[in-house]
């Protein structure tokens, strides 16, 4: 069954309850945009039913945005562009690939209706995950309103060259350094310091494992190669039990070419 005949049986209600709660003044509009790969990891997205998000699983190529907001209220998310087939942009908390059907609190897409609501919270980590159902590249951009400002959204918030830069409470920073991978631990000050650094001679003994396996590990922070191939790098847990996790493809790799996401 496709994601379109899930959504169907309850747009018109929603149309009816849109009509009523986007009647809002918003302080702030800030724009989330980027390019879904032609090649990438996958994930198994959730269906959509209107703007409310269904257990399905739909396994696509996808890209996720981590942002924050500094104020307290309801925000509009509209799907204001996009190339490809269709597309589909879901908005989660402390988004987890690997359990995608859970922290799913709306979605918009190309094919029904193109905005959607969310009450957000400073302090929480929030993502923009986006797919679009096609054979090679494409873009998107999701304009994003309400009463704060959107901190993050894909837009670079370091400029030193690590994979992970758009992650403002990142616990630590993934680096290329030519085909080595170097991890830094950050501490409370802001500051960073060397946690293990991989080497190819490293990856190429251990090569594609039969299940995930901890090549090294440092300051509580652990890099696992990833029976697909990709490599996953997990830090300590957080005062709230949450977990910081970077997977990317290996190096060498350009800044900002990393997914980003919290578990448990």
């Amino acid at each position: 069954m496709s994601r379109t005949r899930l959504r169907w049986f309850v747009v018109i209600a929603l149309i009816l309850v849109l009509a009523l709660t986007l009647v809002t003044a918003h302080a702030g509009t800030s724009t989330i945009s980027a390019v879904i790969p032609a090649t990438g990891p996958i994930y198994h997205a959730q269906g959509i039913a209107g703007t409310s998000c269904i257990p399905a699983s739909f396994p696509t190529i996808y890209v996720a945005i981590p942002f924050q907001v500094d104020t307290a209220g309801t925000y509009s998310f509209s799907l204001v562009s996009y190339t490809g087939v269709r597309h589909y942009s879901y908005i989660y908390v402390d988004f987890n690939p690997a359990d995608p059907g859970t922290g799913c609190l709306g979605a918009v897409s190309s094919e029904l209706l193109s905005t959607v609501s969310v009450a957000l919270t400073p302090g929480a980590h929030y993502y923009l995950v986006s797919d679009n159902d096609s054979t090679g590249e494409s873009t998107f951009a999701v304009e994003v309103s309400g009463p704060g400002s959107v901190i993050g959204g894909g837009q670079p918030v370091f400029t030193d060259g690590r994979l992970n830069s758009s992650d403002q409470w990142a616990t630590f920073a993934v680096y290329c350094d030519a085909s080595n991978i170097e991890v830094y631990a950050i501490g409370s000050d802001g500051k960073g310091q060397l946690a293990f650094t991989t080497t190819p001679d490293e990856v190429d003994a251990l090569g594609v494992p039969e299940t995930n396996t901890v090549i090294e590990d440092g300051h509580g922070i652990r890099i696992f190669r990833l029976s697909s191939g990709e490599f996953q790098v997990v830090g300590a847990a957080d005062a709230e039990g949450k977990i910081y996790n970077v997977r990317f493809n290996g190096c060498p790799a350009a800044p900002g070419a990393a997914d980003t996401f919290m578990t448990p």
